[in-house]
């Protein structure tokens, strides 16, 4: 490889994004330090090495920022409009609590034979249902994404600790 080659990937990475314009200008000027007229730039030169580095490093933080993106797709709105991720056990409780409600309307209606009030527990009833089904489907496609995520950020970490580095 020669040192043409070697900017020339360096141009395309920044324009691509992958690196800042101060990575760019210390990567280039370290190419340009290390440069011996007549000799080639290896693919093990330190260089190459901190630029699969910084482009690796640079994956996790996209892909930690698209999965703070993707994660507000999934999370529900409390009663007072606070946000929050959705939990199995959590959606099926409160399911349970509005077939709760729903069976207590019904038992008070069928002693006081009021029939819009069992015709009130019916309907509880069915949204605790409906409610608790939603949810726990939210619930469900967020571990699903939540475990994609995962494992596409333990494949970058992977490639990181074959540079024989620990920590990103």
């Amino acid at each position: 490889m020669n040192i043409a080659s070697e900017i020339q990937k360096l141009q395309d990475l920044y324009r691509s994004g992958a690196i800042s314009e101060k990575e760019y200008a210390i990567a280039k000027a370290a190419i340009l330090a290390n440069f011996v007229p007549g000799k080639a730039i290896t693919e093990d030169s330190s260089v190459q090495k901190r630029l699969e580095e910084m482009k690796l490093i640079d994956e996790v933080n996209r892909l930690d920022l698209d999965w703070q993106s993707e994660r507000e797709k999934y999370m529900v709105t409390g009663k007072y409009g606070n946000r929050y991720v959705p939990r199995k056990g959590l959606e099926i409780l409160i399911g349970m609590l509005f077939v709760g409600v729903g069976i207590s309307l019904i038992c008070k209606a069928a002693l006081t034979s009021n029939p819009i009030q069992f015709l009130m527990g019916v309907f509880v009833i069915f949204l605790g249902v409906l409610v608790g089904m939603f949810r726990y489907g939210k619930a469900c496609e967020y571990e699903r994404a939540y475990q994609a995520y995962l494992s596409r950020r333990a494949r970058v970490y992977k490639q990181y600790n074959r540079l024989g580095k620990d920590k990103i």
